[in-house]
């Protein structure tokens, strides 16, 4: 009576993903090496007569029971298998989500071989079989023992695309829409294939995203500062209607005057962005237009000059600045002289002109009119005596000096 074959032992290992820290959406490759146990030789695919199948899934480490089935590949002739893991929902069947964190949540890919020519076990379970018992002897012509085998690794959130375009303008009192686009910018990876991530960036719809109106322009907008919250419609797009409330806007340039942020979740990590805000002043308010004269009081002397300024604001007290309208600014004065036309200043919303005395003392009244309509007027006193040199002349002198004197 020939005694029985006992099965060899074999072993799965697990190599490293090429991805250290894979991320949702991403795709890995899985390789597993499939050998004997006792002196680790590879296991060819044709050491079975169907080839031998490495059953491939992968879990959530905190459900240890619980595995989707990825993909059941034969092992080629150097006894190694590969397949992709993809982080997709849905990808596999399950119905649970992949689910990433922060400091990478971690998930456990399991390798099975079922064992060929046995009596086959629990699926990764030993076989209960003679030939595979722990006691058995191993027979070099034997059949092959089933093995199993797993590793944990840690899955991170997919950075998010978010855009809010190239900035926002709009006048004081009025309102504007601010829109932001968030995305997958590197897609989802596909099932087959060999590429990491998508073919095309991927629109996440139904994410809420916060927006912020910076304020104060630090470029780090506050809870205080926050205008709503607004989910993304089917085209990735979240917008929401913003009042350039005076009572809280001001008029003026914001390099990153609004901001918009995605808080992530369990896929996705957060997303941030910032645009340029240009908020105009409203319509001139030519009644509250105020004119300054500096200094307001100048010696008759024909060079010393006085600075008006016509300074337009809006009807909430803004200051005209460089993205208001031109607007038409005619100064004249009846005495002294306006040097040159009156120019405008748009960083600082004002206008100007300077105006020269005379040797003829007085006080000049300067009228001020915009677009045609009088808006106020100033006073600039022009002081000193006015002096007749011949006349003083004749006075101190008499005969010929005094003629030639006042000649």
């Amino acid at each position: 009576v020939l005694p029985a074959r006992a099965a060899q032992f074999t072993a799965l290992t697990i190599d490293a993903p090429s991805l250290a820290e894979p991320r949702y959406s991403q795709a890995i490759e899985v390789v597993v090496h499939f050998s004997l146990a006792t002196d680790g030789a590879a296991v060819p695919g044709t050491a079975c007569a169907q080839g031998c199948r490495v059953q491939v899934a992968v879990g959530p480490e905190s459900a240890p029971g619980t595995f989707f089935a990825v993909s059941d590949p034969i092992v080629d002739t150097a006894g190694v298998a590969s397949t992709r893991l993809t982080f997709v929902d849905g990808r596999y069947g399950s119905t649970s989500a992949f689910v990433a964190a922060d400091d990478g949540a971690p998930w456990v890919i399991r390798a099975c071989f079922l064992g060929y020519g046995v009596a086959p076990g629990a699926p990764c379970e030993p076989s209960p079989a003679a030939a595979c018992a722990v006691d058995a002897v191993e027979d070099a012509n034997g059949d092959l023992c089933p093995s199993s085998s797993t590793r944990t690794i840690a899955l991170f959130p997919e950075i998010p695309s978010l855009a809010l375009g190239l900035g926002f303008e709009g006048q004081l009192g009025t309102e504007i829409v601010i829109s932001a686009e968030v995305s997958d910018a590197t897609g989802d990876a596909a099932a087959g294939g060999t590429d990491v991530d998508g073919p095309q960036p991927t629109l996440l719809a139904g994410v809420p995203v916060q927006f912020f109106y910076d304020a104060d322009n630090d470029g780090r907008p506050s809870l205080n500062e926050s205008l709503g919250v607004t989910d993304t419609n089917a085209a990735g797009v979240a917008s929401m209607t913003f009042l350039l409330d005076p009572l809280y806007v001001r008029a003026g340039s914001y390099d990153n005057g609004v901001h918009a942020e995605f808080s992530g979740d369990d896929r996705y990590g957060v997303g941030r962005s910032a645009a340029r805000l240009v908020v105009r002043p409203a319509d001139v308010d030519l009644d509250k237009t105020i004119i300054e004269v500096e200094p307001d009081s100048i010696p008759a002397d024909n060079v010393s000059v006085a600075l008006i300024r016509v300074r337009l604001v809006d009807v909430f007290n803004n200051q005209l600045d460089e993205t208001s309208d031109l607007h038409d600014v005619q100064v004249t004065s009846n005495l002294g002289r306006l040097l040159d036309d009156v120019e405008r200043d748009p960083t600082q919303g004002f206008y100007s002109v300077e105006l020269q005395s005379t040797r003829a003392p007085g006080t000049a009244t300067v009228a001020v009119a915009v677009d045609g309509t009088e808006v106020g007027t100033v006073s600039v006193a022009m002081v000193g005596e006015s002096c007749n040199c011949a006349h003083r002349a004749a006075a101190g002198f008499t005969g010929a000096r005094a003629a030639g004197t006042a000649l």
